[in-house]
């Protein structure tokens, strides 16, 4: 499910293991934008293709020895499907999975 507060527990836990700052990690993930994580915490709600990409981030640079927080669904373990045809879903949208072309096509129906 998409929760701002996910991608709160991935920071803090992603953070605390690696002993780097939040708005360090904000850089990282982002490139270009150290109030990420703060932005989150004052209530921003990221869109779903921000929430994906940090997601994405955090599973791809993930430590190996810290355990994936528990009710966070992980990119590269899920077993799900795009809903419209079955093939590998990569993206979620209003709590459905898509594929990369079935996601943007839900957006643009939006």
């Amino acid at each position: 499910m998409l929760f701002p507060s996910s991608l709160l527990r991935l920071c803090d836990t992603y953070k605390t293991e690696s002993e780097v700052a939040e708005t360090t990690l904000s850089m990282m993930i982002t490139g270009n934008n150290k109030k990420l994580f703060a932005n989150i915490r004052s209530g921003a709600h990221p869109r779903v293709d921000t929430y994906n990409r940090i997601v994405n981030w955090f599973d791809a640079n993930w430590p190996t020895d810290l355990p994936w927080p528990e009710g966070i669904d992980r990119p590269s373990t899920a077993k799900t499907r795009c809903m419209a045809c079955h093939a590998p879903a990569t993206h979620i949208h209003d709590h459905l999975r898509f594929c990369d072309e079935h996601f943007y096509q839900a957006l643009e129906m939006r």
